[in-house]
């Protein structure tokens, strides 16, 4: 073999190993941005407070956790440094619900939501009572949380059948309770319209038949 050939031979396979190894870093390069990719859209995904709750995406925690006028007890429940149990501050966490304020009821009614989806054992006792009202209160707005998924429809049905009552002694007869929703329900919401009133009417049945 002559010596150019030799030559020629020699660099071409430098040149095959050095693509081979611009390849490998380029392909190792890649992963690693893919990984870091990941990485980022998982940290983003985590809800960054102490609690177990879910945010709710369409809602703006940041403005309530800024905002001077929300509670303080509302804003210790969302970022975990509160813990609802058997006691006032829990009833009165729960009664925020109702405030007048629509801004800052948003926030107390995600509060509410999130309890009452956690609710269990005791806490079941303070749930049904503050949702009722809530819906009693804000007949309209509640249909519209329903819609949007801002409430969870079937633990509301369980916690308002399982302490929703309006006294103890009521706590045994369904049907009386019901009947006092419904017309707690029609006196509030005067400007239903027919399929609303429908609606609020079924919700009410629906918690205290036990149908879904």
């Amino acid at each position: 073999m002559k010596k150019e050939e030799k030559k020629l031979i020699m660099v071409n396979n430098f040149s095959f190993k050095n693509c081979c190894i611009s390849c490998f870093f380029v392909a190792l390069l890649g992963c690693n941005n893919n990984t870091k990719r990941s990485m980022d859209i998982k940290k983003d995904s985590i809800t960054e407070k102490g609690s177990t709750n879910t945010s709710n995406p369409k809602m703006d925690f940041d403005f309530y956790l800024n905002n001077k006028n929300v509670s303080e007890l509302a804003k210790n429940y969302y970022l975990g440094k509160f813990k609802p149990a058997d006691n006032s501050e829990t009833e009165q966490l729960l009664s925020l619900s109702l405030t007048p304020d629509s801004i800052l009821r948003s926030f107390y009614v995600w509060c509410l939501n999130d309890i009452i989806s956690n609710a269990d054992g005791a806490l079941m006792e303070y749930v049904g009572e503050p949702a009722r009202k809530y819906i009693e209160e804000f007949p309209i707005e509640f249909l519209s949380n329903l819609d949007n998924h801002q409430i969870n429809k079937i633990d509301w049905k369980t916690a308002i059948n399982y302490s929703g009552y309006y006294s103890t002694e009521q706590s045994e007869n369904p049907n009386i309770v019901l009947a006092n929703f419904i017309r707690a329900i029609r006196k509030k919401c005067t400007n239903c319209s027919n399929h609303q009133m429908e609606r609020l009417i079924q919700f009410a049945q629906e918690c205290f038949s036990g149908n879904g």
